[in-house]
């Protein structure tokens, strides 16, 4: 792309996401760096606060629906914060039913953006909300110059098309248009319903209906990135209704007839991920033949040294873009003996696991 939103030759705005679900982190940010902000994440609102409390952004995105401090407080504490009375937070909504309701209620947000984040709607935010120092004379056409060819396009439909309830059309547009952003959303995005569907098949009617609810609703999330909007639409249903009817009419409530709903929906659900497995095998093994053809670059044990502590560096400081970029660097300089490791690596970051993604890296010979 030969120009964005912002000018190559400007200071970069810089973006924070806020998030729990590591789906929307890794698809917000790539959208965030197609417009060309500088873009980090964080995990909870504790790690928001911190760090906020070291760093300035120019805008930061809020999800509200996070275990321990939620957005809405998150944002509150932030705007407490020591010069930080005018940051700018946009709050990032799933339409749970009363999330809207609750953002009324506070002064603590310039905006709201709806998951997934359409274009054309984070670009009006933009424009509105970014100093404007900050900003290009002259915005681009973004989305037309980002998205990838038409032949590339059509290789990657004719790929996921297939696959069960899956609008692979929709999924790609929520994606820019851009397919290796697809491909690595619905990669992450195969994990995290492995691990949702695992955790829900093990709920019985006398566990904390919290857990379902909280589940549910990053399932539908997860789906609506994907183009699965018929699955995600069932898994705010099932979010809602257990939601509504526990606060309503628990008495009342029949747990048999709710089971049997969970039950059907973890079977489509979980003939949904194994087809979206399939295809993206079979999608990467057309396009990128295993690691056979892969040419590393011969690298001494210094350079080797010092792009690992780069990595290290990143990883201490939970910086998730940083961290898969320099471990993909790192991949083309260590001996094919050390492949896995970094593959396992990149894994673990993923999942937002940096203690064994730090392991896996000082496992690297130098």
């Amino acid at each position: 792309m030969v120009d964005t939103l912002f000018q190559k030759d400007r200071k970069r705005a810089k973006a924070l996401i806020v998030d729990d679900n590591p789906v929307n982190l890794i698809a917000g940010g790539m959208m965030l760096k197609t417009y060309g902000l500088t873009v980090e994440t964080a995990g909870s609102g504790r790690d928001a606060l911190e760090k906020v409390a070291e760093k300035d952004f120019d805008i930061i995105f809020m999800d509200l629906m996070m275990p321990e401090i939620d957005g809405i407080e998150a944002a509150k504490r932030i705007h407490n914060l020591e010069g930080k009375a005018s940051q700018v937070i946009i709050a990032i909504s799933g339409a749970l039913i009363g999330e809207n309701g609750r953002i009324t209620t506070t002064n603590d947000f310039y905006g709201v953006l709806e998951k997934p984040i359409e274009a054309d709607k984070l670009n009006q935010c933009l424009k509105r909300w970014i100093p404007k120092e900050k900003l290009s004379d002259h915005i681009t056409d973004f989305y037309d110059e980002a998205k990838d060819s038409a032949d590339e396009i059509a290789e990657f439909i004719d790929n996921f098309q297939l696959v069960t309830t899956l609008d692979c059309k929709l999924g790609l547009h929520y994606a820019l248009d851009q397919v290796a952003n697809y491909i690595r959303i619905a990669e992450a995005s195969v994990k995290q319903m492995n691990q949702s569907m695992k955790r829900l098949s093990c709920i019985t009617g006398e566990e904390d209906r919290g857990i379902i609810e909280a589940e549910c609703h990053s399932l539908k999330s997860v789906l609506n990135h994907l183009g699965a909007r018929e699955l995600a639409e069932d898994a705010a249903a099932l979010g809602v209704k257990r939601m509504v009817e526990r606060q309503f009419d628990y008495n009342n409530y029949n747990t048999d007839c709710w089971q049997e709903q969970l039950k059907r929906f973890l079977i489509r659900l979980n003939l949904f991920c194994s087809e979206l497995e399939q295809a993206l095998v079979a999608y990467n093994n057309r396009r990128n033949p295993k690691d056979e053809n892969l040419e590393f670059t011969s690298c001494s044990k210094e350079v080797i040294a010092k792009q690992r502590e780069k990595v290290l560096y990143h990883i201490s400081r939970y910086e998730y873009f940083e961290i898969i970029n320099g471990l993909r660097l790192l991949l083309m300089m260590v001996s094919k003996e050390d492949q896995n490791r970094i593959y396992q690596a990149m894994e673990a970051a993923e999942e937002f696991d940096y203690e064994n993604t730090s392991k896996y890296v000082n496992e690297i010979k130098v």
